[in-house]
């Protein structure tokens, strides 16, 4: 079977480093960031047990090896995940698969999750939203984007409500990175469709 491993090399040519370590039967690595000092890979992989993705953190000239960084990792998938210019935090998201509003239909729901990488310890952010229209039966709700303030505080995000028979909804809303508040709602109303947006420096979007 085929096995996704992380490997480091140089540009000018040489000798292939793995720095992946060692992965459990079956296991993969499925998506990278690499901090802006490029001194330190942050991969997610079912590294430990087959099917439980987590993000493992290593340096890239293989100095020491890769170190779990969730300290409670669980089987359900991570679908997005968006590393903080510092490298300080990663965000990422996992979907359950829950009874949505109005019927109790079954449906997919992601959670936002903030690593404090220097600590290392996860707090939840916000759970994507449920539209509040009668008339549109949610069959899943995510996050389609995130942008980090100038300040390194807040972070704005939309939620991406997919509608199984209805219009899709995209909420836009923001919260602090520590998970001390409750997410605030930025957008008027909600759209089908999404809309550019820029968040600046003087603390608007």
């Amino acid at each position: 079977d085929e096995v996704f491993e992380l490997y480091s090399v140089p540009v000018a040519g040489g000798s292939p480093l793995k720095l992946s370590g060692a992965l459990v039967a079956g296991g993969d690595v499925i998506d990278l960031h690499v901090t802006a000092d490029g001194t330190r890979a942050l991969f997610l992989a079912d590294a430990v047990v087959d099917g439980r993705q987590e993000f493992f953190g290593v340096p890239t000239d293989g100095s020491t090896a890769p170190v779990a960084l969730d300290p409670v990792p669980n089987l359900e998938p991570v679908t997005h995940s968006w590393l903080k210019p510092d490298g300080t935090h990663l965000f990422f998201t996992r979907r359950q698969i829950v009874a949505s509003p109005p019927f109790g239909l079954p449906a997919y729901r992601d959670t936002l999750y903030a690593l404090d990488l220097l600590s290392p310890n996860r707090v939840e952010l916000a759970k994507a939203h449920f539209s509040t229209n009668f008339f549109v039966q949610p069959f899943g709700s995510s996050f389609q984007d995130l942008r980090i303030t100038p300040d390194g505080q807040r972070i704005v995000f939309t939620d991406y409500v997919e509608g199984e028979d209805g219009p899709d909804e995209i909420v836009l809303r923001s919260t602090a990175i520590d998970g001390t508040q409750t997410p605030v709602t930025l957008s008027q109303g909600t759209s089908n469709f999404e809309l550019p947006y820029q968040v600046v420096p003087t603390g608007r979007v």
